[in-house]
């Protein structure tokens, strides 16, 4: 039988035809389940990496090299380490995370001075292992580690940045950044504008920031003399927040009063300043001469000094005197009289 007549009576077999198609179909997912881990028969180059945390890095992420994916993180383990490298004191057990990667052979071999970092992929969270190839003359061999002390630097991620926030402040911060989103959705010609107006602002920030950089301004000395600041004001920081009670409780007050007294207080302000303004010529005059005034009193003010004892004394045992002559005053006019007829009567001789 020729081979050309065996291929027709496979072709023309129905159950040799449905074989094919079922293999087929189940190579085709196997081989599309498994992409993301890596083609079956294809050479790869393992090697392993030792971070401080994973920072949700997890199995399957992308393993990149200058933003290229050279392959991915075929498996996560913890691993002991009391060399002082993961964060705790030397001599002293702690963990840290292995990651096995699994890479494609164009980067065999990495440089042995390589270093990592997780970065982000996403705001959602998706973070890959970023590699940065060293100079070294040396490379890694095949499934050899890079230690703890090749992850770094330690970006701070913004996940990292708002869990620092309690949960009623990340609501909050949602809330603002839709309300911002809204704020400015459809503005973009006006925000071009804008940013046109701001160039010579920052213009004009270039001296200032020039000023602040230099060694002179002493920039650097700041930030630990504020902290030295808040631990003296740490001790009190109770009595300062009873501060801010009791200002809550006078600013109530104040806006009981607001309208229409402060405010017709703060209109009204600006015409009797414009009144001073206007008059004070007048009245530097008149100080002036109060202040003369004052001065030409100043001796008889130092006489009254020493004779205050006496003028006391007086005023003590003159006061009921003084009130009882009304009684007396009233008797005088009567008395005038009978002295006046008595001076006059024809009978009386001298």
């Amino acid at each position: 039988m020729s081979r050309q007549s065996r291929v027709q009576s496979i072709v023309s077999s129905p159950v040799m035809v449905g074989a094919l198609t079922v293999l087929t179909v189940i190579v085709a997912v196997f081989l599309a389940y498994n992409a993301n881990n890596g083609l079956p028969f294809v050479p790869t180059y393992r090697i392993s990496v030792e971070v401080p945390q994973t920072n949700s890095l997890v199995r399957g992420n992308d393993v990149r090299v200058a933003g290229v994916r050279v392959g991915i993180v075929e498996s996560i383990q913890p691993v002991q380490n009391n060399d002082g490298q993961c964060g705790a004191p030397a001599e002293e057990l702690s963990y840290c995370a292995k990651l096995n990667l699994k890479l494609d052979k164009t980067v065999d071999p990495l440089p042995e001075d390589s270093t990592v970092v997780i970065r982000s992929r996403s705001a959602l969270g998706l973070k890959y292992l970023q590699i940065d190839p060293g100079t070294a003359d040396t490379g890694l061999p095949e499934g050899s580690a890079l230690t703890v002390g090749a992850a770094k630097p330690e970006p701070v991620d913004l996940d990292q940045v708002f869990n620092m926030f309690p949960e009623k402040t990340r609501r909050d911060i949602q809330k603002n950044t839709a309300a911002f989103g809204g704020a400015i959705a459809g503005r973009g010609p006006s925000l071009n504008e804008a940013f046109g107006v701001l160039l010579p602002l920052l213009q004009q920030l270039t001296p200032v920031v020039r000023n602040l950089s230099s060694s002179d301004t002493n920039l650097a000395a700041l930030f630990p003399a504020l902290l030295r600041v808040a631990s003296e004001v740490a001790p009190v920081a109770e009595q300062q927040a009873n501060v801010f009670v009791v200002l809550d409780t006078t600013f109530a007050a104040f806006a009981n009063v607001a309208r229409p007294y402060i405010q017709d207080s703060i209109v009204k302000g600006v015409v009797a300043q414009d009144t001073l303004a206007a008059t004070a010529p007048n009245i530097r005059s008149f100080l002036s001469n109060t202040a003369g005034l004052f001065n030409d009193f100043l001796p008889a003010a130092t006489v009254f000094a020493k004779s205050s004892p006496a003028t006391s004394e007086m005023l003590v045992f003159g006061t009921p005197i003084v009130r009882r002559s009304p009684i007396f005053n009233a008797q005088l006019p009567p008395t005038a009289k009978a002295l006046e007829a008595f001076g006059n009567d024809p009978n009386v001789t001298s």
